[in-house]
Parts: C-alpha cells; structure tokens; sequence
C-alpha cells in the first residue's frame, strides 16, 4: 500500500520540503513520520504547503550564496600534487579524481571527487584544470599542478641502474671470426748431390 505525504524537510531521492509525494505506508509510518521528516498530506496539512515552499525558497538561496562563495575560492586555487616518478619524470601510475579529492582535503576543501568532471586520467608532470560541479547552477574551474616529489638526481641514477640492467647492455661483443690461414704452397723436394742433369747428358755412375 501507498500513502500521500507531505515532506517537511529535504529527503534524498525523493524531495524537498513542501513537496507532496507517494510512498509506501511502511515507509511513511516507521521512518519518515517518526523523524519528522513528512507529514500526512491532510486537507489541513495542504493548506501549510505555502509556508513551507517559502522556507525552502529561502533554504536555497542561503545554499546557493554558499555554493558561489566555495566555488570563487576554488577558481583562485592552484592545487600542488606531488607525485613519484621514474626516468624522463615518467609517473608511477596516473592521476585520477580521488588525488584531487585528497589534495582538496589537505587545503580544507571537502569536494567529493564525484563532483570532479575529469575527462581522463593524468599521466604526466604539468599544470591542468578539472571543471567542479558544485551545485545544478555551479560549475566552477580548479587549477591543480602535478609535481615531481623524486629528489634530484634520483631520476638519472634510475636511468642509468635501468640501462645496466638491461639485456642488450649486458649482451658481450662479438668477436671478429678469425681470418682463415692459406695453407703454404708445397715447393718439389730437391735431391742432395746436385741438381738436374743437363739434357741428353747421363748421370756419371
């Protein structure tokens, strides 16, 4: 079963004050009724509607200056987010909306991150901005740079530790093939005692 209500105060995902709404009885009678958070949608009650349309009117515009006034100091913000980073300033992992969410906090700042319209992950060093969606009528720019927290240095120690360590630097040259030796030319064996002998002539016994 179903009942008509009237909600005296704001109720997420389902109203604001002043607006008349079908719940369940069960709902109504264990939750919304005994918190004073609704009221029966009587004749009488109906009759109170303008007055509490007025406070909400005046609920949200005090809501509102609120808003502008967080979001004036949002846009004169330049947010700091130290990073790890490897060789070249290459980041350990990306940036994403929870980093701003948590930078945000340390400044004072409570934004939910889902607040923050961040098109993609960040995965480099600079300067960006991300849009924050602080009220249906506010929307304001957040500048935040990422940084590098890896000391001096460290960066080229790392390069250099990556390069020895890799498979081509510790490949070994390889040697020239050794040049093939000509075998050496074979000369006639001479006998002792002399040379030819002359031609036509006999050898002297």
């Amino acid at each position: 079963m179903t009942t008509d209500v009237i909600l005296l105060k704001q109720v997420k995902d389902l109203g604001a004050e002043g607006d008349k709404v079908k719940v369940a009885s069960g709902y109504a009678r264990n939750y919304l009724l005994p918190q004073r958070l609704a009221t029966p949608a009587t004749r009488a009650n109906v009759r109170q509607l303008a007055e509490l349309k007025k406070r909400r009117t005046e609920r949200e515009a005090a809501e509102l200056a609120t808003v502008r006034e967080l979001a004036d100091r949002l846009s004169k913000l330049t947010l700091s987010i130290s990073v790890a980073t490897g060789p070249g300033g290459k980041l350990f992992g990306a940036v994403t909306t929870h980093h701003i969410s948590e930078a945000l906090v340390k400044e004072g700042f409570e934004i939910d991150h889902h607040k923050l319209e961040l098109k993609h992950p960040i995965h480099a060093l600079g300067t960006f901005d991300v849009d924050v969606k602080l009220h249906p009528e506010v929307t304001t720019s957040l500048k935040f740079s990422i940084v590098s927290k890896t000391a001096p240095g460290t960066e080229e120690a790392q390069a250099a530790e990556a390069a020895a360590k890799s498979p081509r630097a510790r490949k070994p040259r390889s040697e020239a093939p050794a040049k093939a030796t000509e075998p050496a030319e074979e000369k006639p064996a001479t006998k002792k005692g002399g040379g030819k002998p002359p031609a036509g002539g006999k050898k002297k016994s």
